[in-house]
């Protein structure tokens, strides 16, 4: 077995054990043989060791190795986020069979640079296993993963495969909240009540010397995947979609009144009751990747903060420095986010925060009803509670349509569905999941003891409640947003957090930040006749 990297790319070696890495920096290697792969790895919050161990894996099968005898491996892995698209932007000349990378989602498509992957991948069997691909794939990620073409009848086709579920929520200190004597916020009003609290102790505790709860950093794109989350509980996840697409609800037909979706406002408002200036919840670290870091580590160290919006990548960035910070490092969990209050308007059976948030708990022990609570009002808050905003499908592995070995890549996609990949994978990213129906809990107890609590407890909410977590689709899979041009918050530059968190901000003729972004937003796309939407809508081919 020959596995080799490119120093012009990959900024460091590291083996897993009993790889064998060739090294060679000047050795050549011919990108047109079909049994050579190149690979190329974007590496951030999920590293890159996964990959090199789940290729170790699948080179030592005996039908890959009767399939491919001169099988050659390349493996290059870098920080920037764009070097993947930037490769296929080159087209014949880029010599990748195989990248796993962030935003490639708009190199889909018929007319794209990526292989279309229905039939080679997804609809076939996983290797082993008598399932397909698409089978094993859990049904959100597989409807966030289809190209989303302006011909609604037509039959979804696969150009891209996620390879992370990346879940988003909020992450927090279980050690000091504790200590506090808090509990896990089940709504919206709780945990700004419990930042409140945290306020009105005026650093005099001695736990907890600080009076900020909320950490984020510079514009806090975490912050956003929460707004979202936030917004589609309230509208639900249909009508979340149908923003998207462009379709107002009420009249069946492609109109900016999506913009007036309520749950915008009323998940701009929690934003706004968190972050605002004036209420001292929040702290910023800076805005640069340092300050991200710094931030992430004094949520460990519970210095400043005990709340941050992140995702399910926070336990793999920080192992080095929890072992290193030793007794100092607090316990880290990933909550269930908590219910937007507002969904109260909507679900009138449920009379006050408390009984929202007594809901909640019902559902969380596994119950299907609530005594005095209308089943329909109650599927409204079990859905909201099943919701997730994911980066996941952001995060794609994609074979370009001038690589060699395109069948090689082909079977690697599939052979990751795997439970033998799942397992690697976990065990690398401690705990991080590959988008597929893999619960190590009952597939591999002795790997789901190993993991973290954080990553433990994600798994239990991904594989206990009586529904599937609904994942919300990428926005960039949208032909409104892909070719036209469509954003959540195109007047704030999609940056509403670091508006609300503005020290002074106007609120201009609004009663609050929140209601002046969303009516901003309003205003930019429907003044001068809907002129921005209707060049939306035309530049995406409607």
């Amino acid at each position: 077995m020959k596995f080799k990297r490119m120093a012009a790319v990959a900024t460091a070696l590291v083996a897993s054990a009993g790889m064998l890495l060739m090294v060679g920096c000047g050795e050549n290697i011919d990108p047109s043989d079909p049994q050579t792969l190149q690979v190329y790895v974007y590496n951030a919050g999920y590293g890159y060791q996964w990959c090199v161990d789940i290729l170790d894996a699948f080179q030592e099968e005996e039908w890959v190795q009767e399939k491919y005898p001169e099988l050659y491996v390349d493996f290059d892995k870098n920080e920037l986020d764009t070097f993947g698209g930037d490769q296929l932007s080159r087209g014949e000349s880029n010599d990748y069979d195989l990248i796993f990378g962030q935003g490639l989602n708009s190199y889909m498509g018929p007319s794209g640079e990526v292989l279309d992957l229905t039939e080679s991948v997804y609809e076939s069997e996983v290797p082993g296993e008598d399932i397909t691909v698409a089978g094993k794939m859990n049904d959100s990620y597989l409807i966030s993963s289809a190209y989303n073409d302006i011909d609604a009848t037509a039959d979804p086709r696969y150009y891209m495969m996620p390879y992370a579920e990346g879940m988003t929520g909020i992450v927090y200190n279980e050690t000091i909240l504790t200590a506090l004597g808090f509990s896990v916020p089940n709504t919206t009003d709780e945990l700004i009540s419990i930042m409140a609290e945290v306020k009105a102790m005026n650093g005099e505790n001695e736990t907890y010397p600080y009076t900020t709860s909320f950490l984020t950093y510079g514009a806090s794109t975490y912050v956003s995947y929460l707004i979202n989350t936030l917004w589609a509980q309230y509208e639900g996840s249909d009508e979340y979609i149908n923003f998207f697409n462009g379709i107002d609800s009420d009249t069946n037909s492609m109109s900016p009144a999506i913009f007036s979706q309520e749950g915008r406002l009323e998940a701009l408002k929690v934003i706004e009751g968190i972050m605002a200036y004036d209420n001292g919840y929040t702290v910023s670290a800076g805005t640069d990747r340092a300050a991200y870091m710094t931030a992430q580590t004094q949520l460990l160290m519970g210095t400043y903060g005990l709340f941050m919006a992140n995702g399910d990548w926070y336990d793999n960035e920080m192992r080095t420095t929890a072992e290193g910070l030793g007794d100092r490092a607090g316990v880290i969990k990933m909550m269930k986010t908590p219910i937007i209050s507002a969904i109260r308007s909507k679900t009138p059976s449920i009379t006050s925060d408390e009984m929202l948030s007594d809901v909640v708990e019902a559902i969380d022990s596994g119950a299907t009803s609530y005594d005095g609570v209308d089943d329909t009002d109650f599927q409204t808050v079990l859905e909201a509670r099943t919701t997730i905003y994911s980066i996941g499908p952001g995060h794609t592995a994609v074979i370009p349509k001038h690589a060699a070995a395109q069948e090689v890549a082909v079977d690697f996609l599939r052979y990751m569905a795997t439970d033998k990949a799942n397992a690697i994978y976990c065990r690398a990213t401690r705990g991080a999941s590959l988008p597929f129906n893999y619960d190590p809990q009952t597939k591999d107890p002795e790997l789901f003891g190993e993991l973290s609590v954080f990553q433990q407890e994600r798994l239990n909410y991904f594989y206990n409640y009586q529904t599937e977590i609904t994942t919300l689709p990428a926005a960039s899979s949208f032909p409104l947003v892909r070719y036209g041009g469509l954003s959540e918050w195109a007047s704030c530059s999609n940056k509403p957090a670091y508006e609300i968190a503005q020290n002074g901000a106007s609120n201009g003729n609004y009663d609050s930040l929140a209601e002046r972004i969303y009516y901003t937003d309003i205003q930019y796309w429907t003044e001068d006749g809907n002129r921005r939407w209707n060049n939306c809508l035309s530049n995406a081919g409607y």
